[in-house]
Parts: C-alpha cells; structure tokens; sequence
C-alpha cells in the first residue's frame, strides 16, 4: 500500500492546540495535525483552501487603568498589551 502525500506548514506564530481548521475554497473541512509549536501537517487539496489558527501570543503588560464610580455602584478596568 503506498504512503499517504502529506504537506508540511510551518506557521508564522505557535498554535493554540486545537485551534487550526484546513478549508477548501467550499468550506469543506479536512483534518489537519499539529506536529510541533508552528508545525502542521495535511493532505494535499485538490484546490486551493484556506488554514485559520489561533495564535499563542506572548504579551508584556504596557498600562492598566481603574474606572470606579463609588455613587453609581460602576467599576471597570481596562490593560494595554504589547506583543513581545
């Protein structure tokens, strides 16, 4: 029995385990493995398709500010990220 083709991606940002999804142009779904960090492998598409990932994102605290209005029973909180 010959070997299945698969292709080998290697993405730009690591991947949120479970994340990616492999499209065709139809929106079929095919499966999609992750062999690594930024790795992916898949079976080759007859047609050209789409891959959606969530990125692991590392991100550095820059600024964080309180909203609090004791009168009105309101409170919030609002953080500004920096990608590192």
């Amino acid at each position: 029995m010959p070997a299945r083709e698969v292709n080998r991606l290697t993405l730009g940002r690591e991947l949120v385990e479970g994340s990616g999804i492999l499209q065709d142009t139809r929106r079929n779904e095919y499966p999609l493995q992750q062999i690594g960090a930024k790795e992916v492998i898949f079976s080759p598409l007859s047609e050209g398709g789409f891959l959606h990932y969530r990125p692991r994102l590392k991100m550095l605290l820059a600024d964080y500010q309180l909203k609090t209005d004791e009168w009105g029973c309101v409170s919030g909180w609002e953080i500004s990220l920096e990608e590192i």
